[in-house]
């Protein structure tokens, strides 16, 4: 067995114990490419050889032709503001549906795209993973040929809710005894409760994607030499909200929010997998994703912390809990456009000491 799988197994098999200097080896590894990430994944999650792609959904059925007509309607936007000669920023932008919601919801890159100034290139695809992302790497050509003042990523989500997948993460609640003066009302307490509850495939999923990152930015470093005039910039998602309600009210500009919910089958992603696995308080699957959340931005800001042109958005606690959500992955229009001006606050800003913007400040 050759010292790349040795890694490989202990990530897999003890991710907890799998240490920095570790992932490091592995992730300098000559050997080791977007490529290994596939089969990594699969052994992870138990799944069929080719099934990574699929499971994704941004390809396929209505999301796939939303997704594409959503993509060609971008591209010819990006080409008509090249030609007007009046571009500040070439943007060019990868990831999932925070950066590209087909319908009813107008997120990240349709409020960045109202700048006039600003040209995007969007390869975003709701639903699609990071690990797809990679591993096609289409952004490789696009940053080749566009040369752009900004690389948006966003992605990470759908690798842990996607197919129920987040049902895999966590321990069942009948083999959690919990403290009594465990209060989740408190964030102390919201994630003593979720450390409780993560599996050990939840902490491999973490350190796989600080290395998917890590591969990310190498991939770029290696292939452009632009990289180090590249602002490139991630970001985290906000705590979600856990429900299974198609959003029902009196709001008539609303109509579309329960239908849309119905067919898109609001709370499989979150609420369900939850509620499999015995979590039948909403407080604890709160407290859950909560946490997940919280492990999954600090994992982005150290990752970025080793890149002097890396910066994040960290949009946790951004949104309202009680009227901001469309559903339980994203949030409402207004919500995004409170997002979006964080990120043309990154973008703008030429100063590289400053690392990590917040759209809640403390």
């Amino acid at each position: 067995m050759s010292k790349k799988e040795k890694l490989i197994k202990k990530l897999l098999k003890q991710p907890r114990d799998f240490s920095d200097s570790e992932l490091n080896e592995l992730f300098e590894d000559e050997t080791f490419s977007a490529k290994d990430l596939r089969p990594i994944l699969l052994r992870l999650f138990d799944k069929n050889a080719d099934t990574i792609k699929n499971d994704s959904g941004a390809d396929t059925g209505i999301i796939g032709a939303l997704n594409r007509r959503s993509f060609k309607k971008r591209e010819k936007l990006f080409w008509k503001k090249v030609k007007s000669g009046k571009v500040s920023k070439l943007i060019l932008a990868e990831g999932d549906s925070w950066f590209e919601y087909p319908f009813f919801i107008s997120e990240i890159i349709d409020y960045l795209n109202k700048r006039k100034d600003y040209a995007i290139n969007s390869l975003a695809y709701g639903g699609d993973w990071i690990s797809n992302i990679l591993y096609e790497q289409q952004y490789i050509e696009k940053l080749s040929l566009i040369k752009p003042d900004i690389f948006l990523i966003s992605g990470g989500g759908n690798d842990i809710v996607g197919g129920s997948r987040l049902a895999q993460l966590v321990h069942p609640r009948k083999v959690i005894e919990s403290p009594h003066n465990l209060d989740l009302s408190t964030i102390d307490g919201k994630i003593e409760f979720s450390q409780m509850s993560f599996n050990s495939e939840f902490y491999a999923l973490l350190k796989l994607f600080k290395l998917q990152y890590k591969l990310l930015f190498k991939s770029i470093e290696q292939r452009t030499d632009k990289f180090k005039n590249v602002r490139i910039i991630t970001q985290g998602y906000d705590y979600a909200v856990p429900s299974s309600k198609l959003g029902f009210g009196l709001n008539i500009f609303q109509i579309a929010r329960p239908i849309t919910n119905y067919f898109s089958g609001n709370g499989k992603w979150l609420n369900t997998p939850l509620l499999l696995r015995g979590y039948t308080k909403e407080q604890e699957r709160s407290a859950i994703i909560y946490g997940m959340i919280e492990f999954f931005n600090e994992m982005m800001i150290e990752v970025g912390s080793e890149y002097e042109n890396v910066f994040h958005i960290d949009s946790r606690g951004a949104v309202d809990t009680q009227n901001g959500w469309y559903n339980e992955l994203h949030p409402k229009s207004h919500e995004f456009k409170k997002i979006a001006s964080v990120f043309e606050k990154c973008i703008e800003n030429d100063n590289r000491v400053k690392k990590v913007y917040k759209v809640i400040e403390e």
